[in-house]
């Protein structure tokens, strides 16, 4: 096993994260830096953005962990998703708890990481935002609405004759459990 290998099932174990290294070579191991959120904005108030793409992906999100918790008991303990159960997703894992290498805690991770890889913004901005990856972020459109607990999960920036772009993509951030790998 490679030493970033070693290193992300640390902190996947410890703080259901993945790692990460910033933009200034620092090594997070739990997440975006303890800032106020970001917000981004269509009328002023914020750092400006020109495109805004929202994404929903129904295919990601799962909506029952079927749990085997004891040998002979077969997969007996669900763990739901009221909220994709109540919008039409049937989309099923099985875990089995009884194995040391699986604790019943990952079930909750599995339901709360495809909540967070079900839906995502996509923004584009003038200037460059490369220094951002990671930090909370909040979201003010005109026809959305406010869009919260969201963070900035990629970056990309481009310069050409017009100038330097960056588009950032945002992700829910999982409630307690860290963020969600890219």
């Amino acid at each position: 096993m490679s030493q970033w290998a070693v290193l992300k099932n640390f902190c996947n174990g410890c703080f259901s994260t993945a790692p990460r290294v910033t933009a200034d070579g620092y090594l997070r191991m739990k997440g975006s830096p303890d800032t106020k959120p970001l917000l981004f904005s269509d009328d002023g108030g914020g750092i400006a953005y020109t495109q805004l793409s929202e994404l929903k992906k129904r295919c990601e999100e799962i909506s029952r962990v079927n749990v085997k918790v004891a040998d002979g008991d077969g997969y007996r303990c669900q763990m739901d998703n009221p909220d994709a159960i109540r919008r039409g997703i049937c989309r099923e894992r099985y875990l089995n708890a009884v194995l040391e290498s699986t604790p019943m805690t990952c079930a909750d991770a599995m339901l709360q990481n495809s909540s967070a890889a079900s839906y995502g913004i996509r923004l584009k901005c003038p200037g460059c935002h490369a220094d951002k990856m990671g930090y909370a972020a909040s979201v003010k459109n005109r026809l959305l609405g406010t869009l919260d607990g969201l963070y900035i999960c990629g970056v990309s920036y481009r310069l050409d004759a017009n100038g330097g772009t960056s588009t950032l993509r945002l992700k829910r951030r999982n409630n307690g459990c860290g963020f969600q790998d890219m």
